[in-house]
C-alpha cells in the first residue's frame, strides 16, 4: 500500500529532523527569524513580486496582468492573486457578473510592500554591475537606510532591536503605521 508507506516515510523523516534538532541543542533556530519566514511566505515568489510591480501604477484587469507578466500561465496567476488577496496585499473588485471578472488593486499593505521593489532592483543592479536608481536632481546613486522618525536619524543594524513578542496585532504595525521596530526605510 503506497499511501501507508508514504505516510510512514513522511512521519519518520519529520521525527528524525526533530530529533536531530533536539540533539544538537537547538530548540529554536536562531538563524531563521520568524518575521523573515513570514515575509518569505508572503512575498517570496517571483510572480508575487512581479505582480506587485505591475499593480504599483494602479488597478489592472486579469488580461492586463497576463500581458504584463509575460510567460505566466493563467492558473498560476490566479493562484498568486488569490494568495496575495488572502495576505491582504490586494483587493479584487468584481466588474462583470457574467462571466465573473475582476479588477485588482493594491491595498495599503500591498503599496507598502511594492515600495520596497526599487530597493531590490537597485541591489540587483549593483550586484550585476548595472546602473542603480539615481536622484534626478543631482545624479547620485540612491541608497536605502533605516530611519528613526523620533530621533530624525539613520540607524545602523547594530542599533536595531527585534520585536520580542507579536502576540498583539497580527500585522505587527503600530498605531502610527510604523513597523514593530518603530523604524522606517529612508
Amino acid at each position: 500500500m503506497l499511501t501507508c508507506d508514504l505516510r510512514f516515510a513522511i512521519d519518520y523523516t519529520l521525527l528524525a529532523m526533530n530529533r536531530n534538532r533536539v540533539l544538537s541543542g537547538r530548540e529554536t533556530d536562531p538563524v531563521m527569524d520568524p518575521l523573515l519566514q513570514e515575509a518569505a511566505e508572503i512575498a517570496g515568489d517571483r510572480w508575487v513580486l512581479l505582480a506587485l510591480g505591475a499593480l504599483r501604477d494602479g488597478p489592472r484587469r486579469f488580461g492586463d496582468l497576463v500581458g504584463d507578466l509575460g510567460g505566466i500561465a493563467p492558473n498560476i496567476l490566479i493562484d498568486r492573486l488569490r494568495r496575495m488577496e488572502r495576505h491582504g496585499l490586494l483587493a479584487a473588485a468584481l466588474y462583470s457578473q457574467r462571466p465573473r471578472r475582476f479588477v485588482y488593486d493594491l491595498t495599503e499593505s500591498g503599496r507598502e510592500l511594492a515600495a520596497l521593489l526599487p530597493v531590490l532592483t537597485t541591489w540587483v543592479a549593483r550586484r550585476s554591475g548595472g546602473e542603480p536608481h539615481r536622484h534626478s536632481a543631482c545624479g547620485s546613486a540612491l541608497e536605502v537606510r533605516r530611519w528613526c522618525p523620533t530621533c530624525a536619524a539613520t540607524v545602523d543594524d547594530g542599533s536595531v532591536v527585534a520585536p520580542a513578542d507579536r502576540s498583539g496585532d497580527a500585522t505587527g504595525a503600530t498605531d502610527d503605521g510604523r513597523g514593530d521596530d518603530g523604524l522606517r526605510w529612508l
